[in-house]
């Protein structure tokens, strides 16, 4: 790509601010759109309102609630730009977007100054500094998870190709990803990614048993229901009158909300820890491994990591690793529902309700009804009572919004 001068760095970010709105201002990490102006503006060293004049311009291309210069056509300078750059993602978009801004990557000076002229704290600045830190912290942590050990990363930030790092060995290749801002859950998730399936987003589940404290990481897609308690604890083996319970200690470098199977040595039984078992779901990882599609997996504690791998490649690493540390020889992920049938004046009306689902059925209702609207209401039932972290910001949300306008199906948080 061409250097670009100083006007058409001002016209992309208007146009970017134009076409992706307020997500992109949240993707940005912009609290609000005179943020957004005041900020770049001082980067580029131009005038906000220029900025915000160059974003007016874009307006009447796009479907916000804005009319921008909607009495005169486009400019061909900014219709150039358009032309280049429209097609591209909000992802490759702002990436884009913040290297052409901060060619030097001095964003704690960048801050500071700031700061100063607005006489307080920038919380963009902020943001963006802890996104970078993720990244630091991924390069500096990843060679202490057993399972990544013999891996070579390769920094992909500036490829344009949507992740940041690249993990290799033996013929495997994985793919890291940070995050703008941090998520406690699936959805929010699959929110970030411009509309994941959830079935693609990996939760790892820690339950603890009443009788001998250990854990269990439960590895499962995110269905929609919760887990059937019941029937965990059979397929988990837990002994006696024990019971199964949401674990109150994690592993090492882990989080609610940010939990994975990516364990280290210390945190087993055998070696003083407290993980026996990490269960992946066998009917799951069969058609995972027949569809062959990246699945999400977060890493670390900062809740803006993840390694996005298959969910039946992940299995065999970890299972190379731990050997029957590793398990996959029962259905995790049951299916039990209730089912109404009516026939009215010449129409049959079915209405299902499902308690837990398995992996091929959720699969097939996205299939048909998609994942796209998502109504939560009074989502508040223990999936083996959720920690506070996961439901302490959702008590008035009612509505989980993803790309897609197909009939709503119920869904919960699930730690992601």
């Amino acid at each position: 790509m061409q250097k670009l001068s100083l006007r058409e760095k001002s016209i992309l970010a208007g146009l970017f601010l134009s076409k992706f709105d307020e997500r992109g201002l949240k993707y940005l990490g912009f609290d609000n759109f005179t943020e957004a102006f005041n900020v770049i503006g001082f980067a580029l060293e131009v005038k906000p309102a220029s900025v915000k004049n160059y974003r007016d311009e874009f307006d009447p291309v796009f479907p916000n609630k804005r009319q921008g210069w909607h009495k005169r056509e486009i400019r061909q300078y900014c219709k150039d730009i358009y032309n280049s750059f429209k097609d591209l993602d909000i992802r490759n978009f702002s990436n884009l977007l913040k290297e052409i801004i901060y060619e030097n990557h001095e964003l704690d000076v960048l801050m500071e100054q700031v700061a100063k002229k607005e006489d307080k704290e920038s919380s963009f600045a902020k943001r963006l500094i802890t996104g970078q830190a993720a990244e630091h912290y991924f390069k500096e942590n990843y060679t202490k998870i057993d399972a990544f050990k013999n891996y070579q990363i390769e920094d992909t930030t500036k490829h344009g190709c949507g992740f940041d790092f690249k993990l290799h060995a033996n013929n495997k290749e994985f793919r890291v990803v940070s995050y703008p801002y941090g998520t406690n859950t699936c959805y929010e998730k699959g929110i970030i990614l411009d509309g994941w399936n959830p079935l693609n987003i990996i939760k790892a589940l820690y339950v603890e048993s009443s009788s001998d404290q250990v854990l269990f990481a439960v590895v499962v897609p995110e269905t929609g229901c919760f887990l059937d308690k019941r029937q965990l604890k059979e397929k988990v083996d837990v002994s006696g009158d024990g019971y199964l319970f949401m674990a109150k200690d994690l592993p090492k470098n882990m989080s609610y909300g940010t939990c994975s199977p990516f364990i280290i040595s210390e945190d087993l039984v055998q070696n003083g820890g407290r993980v026996r078992r990490i269960i992946f779901d066998t009917e799951t990882l069969t058609m995972k491994k027949h569809d062959n599609a990246l699945d999400d997996f977060s890493f670390g504690n900062n809740h803006r990591l993840s390694v996005q791998m298959n969910y039946y490649q992940c299995y065999k690493m970890l299972k190379q690793k731990y050997g029957n540390i590793v398990v996959a020889n029962k259905e995790i992920l049951t299916l039990s529902f209730k089912r109404k049938f009516i026939r009215k004046n010449g129409k049959i009306k079915i209405n299902y309700e499902f308690n837990a689902i398995n992996y091929r059925t959720a699969n097939f209702i996205n299939s048909i009804h998609g994942y796209g609207d998502v109504s939560v209401e009074n989502d508040h039932v223990e999936e083996l009572d959720l920690p506070e972290v996961l439901t302490a910001n959702d008590k008035d949300r009612k509505t989980t919004r993803l790309n897609s306008s197909h009939t709503d199906i119920s869904r919960m948080p699930s730690s992601a």
